[in-house]
Protein backbone atom coordinates (compact mmCIF):
# COMPACT_ATOMS: atom_id res chain seq x y z
CA UNK A 1 0.00 0.00 0.00
CA UNK A 2 2.93 2.83 0.87
CA UNK A 3 4.63 1.54 -2.75
CA UNK A 4 1.76 2.41 -4.09
CA UNK A 5 1.18 5.88 -2.59
CA UNK A 6 4.54 6.46 -3.46
CA UNK A 7 3.70 5.62 -6.99
CA UNK A 8 0.74 8.06 -6.99
CA UNK A 9 2.72 10.73 -5.16
CA UNK A 10 6.15 10.26 -7.52
CA UNK A 11 3.23 10.19 -10.52
CA UNK A 12 2.33 13.90 -9.59
CA UNK A 13 5.82 14.76 -9.30
CA UNK A 14 6.17 13.92 -12.71
CA UNK A 15 3.30 15.84 -13.74
CA UNK A 16 4.49 19.00 -11.71
CA UNK A 17 7.71 19.08 -13.41
CA UNK A 18 6.47 18.34 -17.02
CA UNK A 19 4.00 20.99 -16.38
CA UNK A 20 6.75 23.39 -15.48
CA UNK A 21 8.56 22.33 -18.03
CA UNK A 22 5.75 22.90 -20.75
CA UNK A 23 5.12 26.25 -18.88
CA UNK A 24 9.01 27.53 -19.63
CA UNK A 25 9.23 26.26 -23.19
CA UNK A 26 5.81 28.60 -23.67
CA UNK A 27 7.25 31.73 -21.59
CA UNK A 28 10.41 30.80 -24.15
CA UNK A 29 7.88 30.83 -27.25
CA UNK A 30 6.10 33.58 -26.23
CA UNK A 31 9.63 35.55 -25.98
CA UNK A 32 10.38 34.59 -29.50
CA UNK A 33 7.12 36.20 -30.74
CA UNK A 34 7.49 39.09 -29.07
CA UNK A 35 11.32 39.47 -30.30
CA UNK A 36 9.81 38.82 -33.77
CA UNK A 37 7.10 41.63 -33.43
CA UNK A 38 9.94 44.19 -32.13
CA UNK A 39 12.20 43.02 -35.17
CA UNK A 40 9.47 44.23 -37.43
CA UNK A 41 8.48 47.32 -35.83
CA UNK A 42 12.41 47.71 -36.50
CA UNK A 43 12.12 46.95 -39.77
CA UNK A 44 8.83 49.08 -40.13
CA UNK A 45 10.81 52.15 -38.52
CA UNK A 46 13.93 51.39 -40.92
CA UNK A 47 11.38 51.60 -43.92
CA UNK A 48 10.21 54.54 -43.17
CA UNK A 49 13.78 56.45 -42.29
CA UNK A 50 14.67 54.84 -45.73
CA UNK A 51 11.63 56.59 -47.50
CA UNK A 52 12.33 59.52 -45.84
CA UNK A 53 15.44 60.20 -47.17
CA UNK A 54 14.61 58.93 -50.29
CA UNK A 55 16.71 56.33 -51.07
CA UNK A 56 15.71 53.95 -53.79
CA UNK A 57 12.24 53.81 -52.76
CA UNK A 58 11.62 51.08 -54.71
CA UNK A 59 14.42 49.08 -54.00
CA UNK A 60 13.94 49.38 -50.20
CA UNK A 61 10.35 48.46 -50.48
CA UNK A 62 11.27 44.98 -51.96
CA UNK A 63 13.41 44.23 -49.29
CA UNK A 64 11.24 45.73 -46.82
CA UNK A 65 8.32 43.49 -48.15
CA UNK A 66 10.32 40.72 -48.82
CA UNK A 67 11.75 40.98 -44.83
CA UNK A 68 8.54 41.40 -44.07
CA UNK A 69 6.78 38.23 -45.20
CA UNK A 70 10.43 36.34 -43.54
CA UNK A 71 9.22 37.29 -40.40
CA UNK A 72 5.77 36.79 -41.43
CA UNK A 73 6.82 33.37 -42.19
CA UNK A 74 9.23 32.70 -38.63
CA UNK A 75 5.95 33.61 -36.57
CA UNK A 76 3.76 31.43 -38.62
CA UNK A 77 6.50 29.06 -37.46
CA UNK A 78 6.39 29.99 -34.28
CA UNK A 79 2.41 29.92 -33.80
CA UNK A 80 2.47 26.18 -35.54
CA UNK A 81 4.94 25.79 -32.60
CA UNK A 82 3.13 27.05 -29.89
CA UNK A 83 -0.11 24.87 -30.85
CA UNK A 84 2.44 21.84 -31.32
CA UNK A 85 3.43 22.29 -27.39
CA UNK A 86 0.32 22.68 -25.96
CA UNK A 87 -1.35 19.63 -28.37
CA UNK A 88 1.87 17.73 -26.59
CA UNK A 89 0.73 19.09 -23.61
CA UNK A 90 -2.93 18.13 -23.30
CA UNK A 91 -1.58 14.48 -24.68
CA UNK A 92 1.05 14.59 -22.01
CA UNK A 93 -1.52 15.55 -19.23
CA UNK A 94 -4.20 13.34 -20.33
CA UNK A 95 -1.71 10.58 -20.73
CA UNK A 96 -0.27 11.17 -16.72
CA UNK A 97 -4.69 11.72 -15.61
CA UNK A 98 -4.88 8.05 -17.05
CA UNK A 99 -2.33 6.50 -15.45
CA UNK A 100 -3.25 8.35 -12.09
CA UNK A 101 -6.55 7.11 -12.50
CA UNK A 102 -5.25 3.13 -13.05
CA UNK A 103 -2.97 3.46 -10.00
CA UNK A 104 -5.79 5.00 -8.01
CA UNK A 105 -8.07 1.91 -9.17
CA UNK A 106 -5.69 -0.68 -8.51
CA UNK A 107 -4.91 1.52 -4.90
CA UNK A 108 -8.79 1.14 -4.60
CA UNK A 109 -8.83 -3.04 -5.54
CA UNK A 110 -5.58 -3.22 -3.12
CA UNK A 111 -8.03 -1.75 -0.21
CA UNK A 112 -10.90 -2.94 -0.86
CA UNK A 113 -9.11 -6.15 -0.88
CA UNK A 114 -7.12 -5.76 2.48
CA UNK A 115 -10.10 -4.77 4.05
CA UNK A 116 -12.25 -7.28 2.95
CA UNK A 117 -9.47 -9.53 4.42
CA UNK A 118 -8.96 -7.87 8.11
CA UNK A 119 -13.47 -7.76 8.13
CA UNK A 120 -13.84 -11.65 7.05
CA UNK A 121 -10.79 -12.77 9.22
CA UNK A 122 -11.67 -11.44 12.84
CA UNK A 123 -11.15 -13.17 16.14
CA UNK A 124 -14.84 -15.00 16.63
CA UNK A 125 -16.51 -17.29 18.97
CA UNK A 126 -17.59 -20.96 17.40
CA UNK A 127 -21.39 -21.09 17.87
CA UNK A 128 -20.54 -25.36 18.58
CA UNK A 129 -17.85 -24.81 21.69
CA UNK A 130 -17.59 -20.65 22.12
CA UNK A 131 -13.72 -21.54 21.43
CA UNK A 132 -12.45 -18.38 19.81
CA UNK A 133 -10.69 -18.49 16.27
CA UNK A 134 -9.31 -16.28 13.97
CA UNK A 135 -10.31 -18.77 10.85
CA UNK A 136 -13.68 -17.27 10.32
CA UNK A 137 -13.36 -17.12 6.88
CA UNK A 138 -13.15 -21.24 6.70
CA UNK A 139 -16.55 -21.20 8.73
CA UNK A 140 -14.67 -24.52 10.20
CA UNK A 141 -13.77 -24.11 14.22
CA UNK A 142 -10.00 -24.20 15.08
CA UNK A 143 -11.24 -25.90 18.27
CA UNK A 144 -13.79 -28.82 17.39
CA UNK A 145 -13.25 -28.92 13.38
CA UNK A 146 -16.77 -28.49 13.12
CA UNK A 147 -18.72 -26.38 10.60
CA UNK A 148 -19.66 -23.53 11.95
CA UNK A 149 -23.03 -22.07 10.40
CA UNK A 150 -22.51 -18.12 12.15
CA UNK A 151 -20.00 -16.65 14.32
CA UNK A 152 -20.11 -14.87 17.47
CA UNK A 153 -18.17 -11.62 17.25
Amino acid sequence: MVGLLSLLLSLLLLLLLLLWLLWLLLLLLLLSLLLLLLLLLLLLLLSLLLNIAVVAVVVVNVVVLVVVAVVAVVAVVAVVAVVAVVVFAVVAVAVVVVAVVAVAVVVAIVAVVEVGGVSSCCCCRCCCCRCCCCRCCSRSCCCCSRYCCRWVG
